[in-house]
């Protein structure tokens, strides 16, 4: 899988405006540090290139200039772990650690997470987001799922909490591998799955879905549908903007917004099927 990388020049004042623009299309990945740059990245296929380039065509006649085009190799998120980043500690309750990591048994709970070429290491805001809401709820005899799985880490640190089933998907095949080899390094047993949201099956007390905006609107109806009565909704992986429009689809779907929070510029989104 190869992504393309687009960089595009804007004026500080309208920054966020073209950030909502471009949120509306396939890509997955912003990077908005510079102050007058704007970066996105999205998986290369074809129907996103033709998605990107209708949308681009607009957005270049109200004045969007783009600087850059590229593409870009699949990432070893493993190496980029390994060479610059240490553990992470949430709330001083949970620790996550790589294998060549030395252990520290001053935490609740720790979990050891090898990335591999998978996302998710609980550096990034969304997966840190998500786990804030996780560490307050009771997971005792829950059926959770994890949706755009990639390490398994949502998923391993429900059952070490004490789900009574999770099952974690992922459309990469290397991913669901890679949470297999996490839930055994963290001596848990998940059902791993490699699929998309057509392979959803049976009821959850508990979705957990940490992917982007346009891939969760794309199987939220699934989600819900699979979602039991008074069942929870967690999801993130999109800008604060993609809460409401996430919010709106579900509500329509007959589902409740809980609660709203923000990790640094990304969203977490809480909802609930009454």
């Amino acid at each position: 899988m190869r992504y393309l990388r687009y960089t595009f020049e804007v004026n500080p004042e309208n920054k966020d405006i073209w950030l909502a623009y471009l949120s509306e299309l396939p890509f997955d990945t912003f990077d908005d540090n510079s102050s007058d740059e704007l970066i996105a990245w999205c998986i290369q296929s074809q129907e996103n290139q033709e998605l990107i380039d209708r949308g681009l065509k607009t957005l270049k006649e109200q004045g969007l200039v783009i600087l850059a085009f590229e593409e870009e190799p699949q990432v070893n998120w493993n190496q980029v772990w390994e060479s610059n980043y240490p553990p992470v500690s949430i709330d001083y309750r949970l620790r996550i650690r790589a294998p060549f990591h030395p252990p520290d048994s001053g935490y609740e709970l720790e979990l050891v997470i090898e990335p591999h070429m998978s996302f998710g290491t609980g550096h990034h805001p969304t997966t840190l987001g998500i786990l804030r809401r996780m560490l307050e709820m009771e997971w005792d005899g829950k059926v959770v799922l994890d949706m755009g799985s990639g390490t398994g880490i949502l998923a391993i640190y429900v059952k070490k909490k004490g789900a009574r089933e999770v099952v974690a998907i992922d459309h990469e095949e290397w991913a669901f591998l890679n949470a297999r080899e996490n839930a055994s390094r963290n001596n848990v047993a998940l059902v791993a799955l490699q699929g998309s949201f057509e392979s959803i099956e049976g009821e959850y007390d508990v979705i957990l879905a940490n992917i982007n905006q346009n891939i969760i609107l794309q199987g939220l109806v699934k989600m819900i549908g699979h979602l039991k009565q008074g069942g929870i909704l967690i999801c993130s992986g999109y800008y604060p903007e993609g809460h409401d429009r996430i919010a709106e689809q579900g509500i329509k779907q007959g589902i409740v917004v809980d609660a709203f929070y923000t990790e640094g510029i990304w969203a977490v989104s809480v909802f609930h099927k009454p």
